[in-house]
């Protein structure tokens, strides 16, 4: 379930919902924390049918997570604007058999950069 709370944390940050971010927050903190490159690039893939094995997050006591504004920061000059086919990209996720658990990185940049207003 930490993966869910972090893509909950890049949507809640992009969105700026502060509330839903901060529930986010909390849980992955007192999960035990993740490295900051996982948070920045967390797998896409979610494992509904058991969503403790194989997160593939590496716990980090002690890690917590940054602030809403500092996420939005971070990401903003992490994924720099770059086209992103959003049409494209979502028909693929459809159409294809497993591409989101490699797309993270373009699902990223269509979220950070995607014409969602600030």
């Amino acid at each position: 379930m930490v993966q869910l709370a972090v893509w909950a944390l890049h949507v809640s940050a992009r969105l700026g919902d502060d509330d839903a971010y901060e529930t986010a927050r909390r849980y992955v903190d007192a999960a035990g924390g993740v490295i900051i490159e996982q948070l920045v690039a967390p797998p896409s893939g979610v494992n509904i049918v058991d969503p403790d094995e194989g997160e593939g997050f590496t716990p980090c006591p002690g890690c917590l997570c940054p602030t809403r504004e500092e996420l939005h920061s971070l990401m903003q000059n992490t994924y720099a604007p770059a086209h992103v086919d959003r049409d494209q990209l979502m028909l693929a996720i459809i159409d294809e058999e497993e591409p989101q658990m490699y797309w993270s990185d373009q699902i990223l940049k269509a979220l950070w950069h995607g014409g969602v207003e600030d």
